[in-house]
C-alpha cells in the first residue's frame, strides 16, 4: 500500500486535452505546412501528392492514418548539385512523419513572425554544407560562463532550431554532434540511450540533456487510427488483463533531447507517435495563419525553450489517463468478486492481479521519475535558467507536474484497491481450505497464517499510511502532543502480537490443536 499521500490540489491545471484539441483543429488535414510561406496556396505539386496518395499510386503510401510533411525544396536555398541534384522529383519536398527510413530534419523560423519552414536532409555532410552556406552559428562554450542563468532574457527571444535525428548509425550522429559543445557522456547517451527518463543539467557548458520514453508507431494500431494510440503502459496493462505475454508489447522508444537557448537537437532510432502531435502544436502555435475558430490565439516564438516545454507536455499527457486506470480495476474487481470460484479460475485471477500490481508499480515508477524531471526544472536554484525564464514555458512545466502529481494520487489508490481485492481473494481461498479441508490441511493452513511475517509488517505500513501522529518525528515542524491515537494503534498491534503469541505457545507445548468448530 501506499504510505502517504501527497496532499495536491484538486483543481490544479492539467495538460491540455488531446481528445477535444484534436476536434478543435489538429487533425483537420493530414498534411502539415512546413514551407515557411505565410499565405500558402495550392500549388501544383500540392494538388498532385494528394491525389496520387488518394488513389494510392503513391509509392510510399502509409499503411494506415499518417501524417504528410510539405517542406521546402532543397534547390530553392542550395546551389544546384551542394546537396541535392534530384530536382525532378515533384514530391521530393514530401515526407511522412512516421517514415522508419534515415533523415535529419532541420526545422526553424525566418523570423518571430513568420511560419516555421523545415528541410529535409539524407545524411549528416548534407546538413552541414547546408549549415556551412546558410552560416548558421551553433552553439559555443563562453570563457567564464559557470551558469545557465548567465544568459541574457534576449538570448532566446529569437527563434530557435530545431534538428530532428532519426537514425541507427552511430556516426552520424557522432559528425553532427562533434559541433556542439556537449560532453563525451551526451554523445554517448544519443548513440546508446536508456530505456528511463533522465534529465541532466549542464551548467558548465549551458545546455540541458533529457532521455524521454516516447510510444512507439505499432502496426497494430493501423486499424484504430490516430485518435486512439495507446501508450506503452496501457498496452502492457490490457495484456496484463488478458493474459497475454508482456513479449507481446512494444518497447517505448527512447528520445534524447539536447536544449541549448537557441538549439534543440532530438535523437532517436524509430519513428514515435508524440512527434505528430508536437509538430501539429507548434505549427499551430508559432504559425501566423490559425484556424478560424482560432483566430484569438496569441502567435508563440519557436524558442528552444517553448519546443522542449510542448514536448515534455505532450509525452507526459499521453502516459496514461484516469479512464484507463478505472477500467482495469473495474476489470480485476468483476474477475473476484463477480465470477463462480474454481480451481483453475483462482489461479488465473491470482495471476492477473500479480501481473496488474506489477504493471502498476512501472506506471507509479515512470511517473516518479517524470516528477523529478519536473521538480529540477521548477526548483528555486533554476528559476533563472533560460529553460524556466520564460513564462509560458514554465507555466506549461507546472501544468505537466501537476497533472503527474494527480495521476500519482490516482495510481495509488489504484494500487490500493487491487491490493485489497487481492486480500479479499486470499481470505476467500484460506477459508476454502479451513471449510472443505481435513484436519491436517486446517492445522497446517492456521500455522502458516499465524507465521506469516507480513502481517505485522503490513500493519505496521498501514499505521503509518493512515497518517497516525507518532511521537518525535523527525519531519514534522513541532512535537506532537496529543498521543491517544499513537497509543490506541499500538495497543491493538500488542494485542494481535500477544494472540499469535498465545497461539505459538499452545501448538508447542500441547503438541495438537483442535478444529471441530470449523469442521462443524
Amino acid at each position: 500500500m501506499k504510505a502517504r499521500r501527497r496532499g495536491g490540489s484538486l483543481h490544479a491545471e492539467l495538460p491540455f486535452t488531446y481528445t477535444l484539441f484534436s476536434t478543435i483543429d489538429v487533425y483537420g488535414d493530414d498534411l502539415l505546412d512546413f514551407t515557411g510561406d505565410d499565405k500558402p496556396e495550392r500549388h501544383a505539386e500540392v494538388t498532385e501528392f494528394l491525389r496520387r496518395r488518394g488513389s494510392g499510386a503513391c509509392r510510399d503510401a502509409p499503411l494506415g492514418p499518417s501524417s504528410y510533411l510539405h517542406m521546402r525544396e532543397p534547390f530553392s536555398y542550395i546551389a544546384e548539385g551542394s546537396i541535392s541534384e534530384n530536382t525532378s522529383d515533384a514530391g521530393g519536398s514530401f515526407a511522412r512523419v512516421e517514415d522508419a527510413m534515415q533523415h535529419v530534419w532541420f526545422i526553424s523560423q525566418r523570423d518571430g513572425i513568420s511560419t516555421p519552414f523545415a528541410l529535409n536532409f539524407s545524411t549528416s555532410a548534407q546538413f552541414l554544407r547546408y549549415a556551412e552556406r546558410e552560416s548558421l552559428q551553433f552553439p559555443t562554450l563562453r570563457c567564464g560562463s559557470s551558469t545557465m542563468a548567465s544568459e541574457p532574457i534576449a538570448a532566446h527571444e529569437g527563434p530557435a532550431k530545431w534538428l530532428d535525428i532519426q537514425t541507427k548509425n552511430k556516426t552520424l550522429v557522432t559528425d553532427i554532434l562533434s559541433h556542439f559543445p556537449v560532453s563525451a557522456d551526451t554523445v554517448e547517451h544519443c548513440c546508446y540511450p536508456d530505456d528511463m527518463d533522465r534529465v541532466i543539467a549542464h551548467s558548465t557548458l549551458g545546455y540541458f540533456f533529457f532521455n524521454l520514453m516516447c510510444t512507439p508507431i505499432a502496426l497494430g494500431e493501423v486499424a484504430r487510427g490516430r485518435h486512439q494510440v495507446k501508450s506503452v503502459i496501457q498496452q502492457r496493462l490490457e495484456a496484463a488483463m488478458s493474459a497475454g505475454p508482456r513479449s507481446s508489447t512494444p518497447s517505448a522508444v527512447a528520445v534524447s533531447v539536447i536544449v541549448f537557448f537557441d538549439w534543440v537537437v532530438t535523437v532517436h532510432e524509430e519513428p514515435f507517435h508524440e512527434f505528430d502531435d508536437l509538430l501539429r502544436f507548434i505549427l499551430i502555435n508559432c504559425g501566423n495563419r490559425a484556424p478560424a475558430s482560432n483566430n484569438r490565439r496569441l502567435m508563440q516564438v519557436m524558442t528552444a525553450p517553448f519546443i522542449f516545454a510542448s514536448f515534455f507536455q505532450i509525452v507526459v499527457g499521453h502516459l496514461l489517463d484516469s479512464e484507463s486506470l478505472t477500467m482495469i480495476v473495474d476489470e480485476v474487481s468483476d474477475l473476484v468478486f463477480l465470477s463462480k470460484s474454481t480451481e483453475g479460475h483462482n489461479e488465473e485471477v491470482v495471476q492477473r492481479i500479480t501481473n496488474a500490481r506489477r504493471c502498476f508499480a512501472e506506471y507509479a515508477a515512470e511517473l516518479t521519475r517524470r516528477e523529478y524531471i519536473a521538480s529540477v526544472l521548477l526548483h528555486s536554484h533554476m528559476m533563472d535558467s533560460f529553460l524556466t525564464k520564460d513564462k509560458v514555458c514554465r507555466t506549461q512545466i507546472e501544468s505537466a507536474q501537476a497533472y503527474l502529481y494527480r495521476m500519482s494520487d490516482e495510481v495509488g489508490d489504484c494500487r490500493d484497491t487491487v491490493a485489497l481485492t487481492n486480500w479479499y481473494q486470499n481470505v476467500k481461498d484460506t477459508w476454502h481450505h479451513l471449510q472443505y479441508g481435513n484436519k491436517a490441511l486446517r492445522q497446517t493452513v492456521l500455522f502458516t497464517e499465524l507465521i506469516n511475517i507480513m502481517y505485522p509488517l503490513i500493519t505496521l505500513q498501514t499505521l503509518f499510511s493512515l497518517n497516525v501522529r507518532i511521537p518525535f518525528a523527525y519531519y514534522e515542524d513541532q512535537m506532537e502532543k496529543d498521543l491517544k491515537p499513537f497509543f490506541i494503534m499500538m495497543g491493538i498491534v500488542l494485542f494481535f502480537l500477544l494472540l499469535c503469541g498465545r497461539a505459538m505457545y499452545a501448538l508447542w507445548h500441547k503438541k495438537h490443536w483442535s478444529t471441530r468448530l470449523l469442521a462443524t
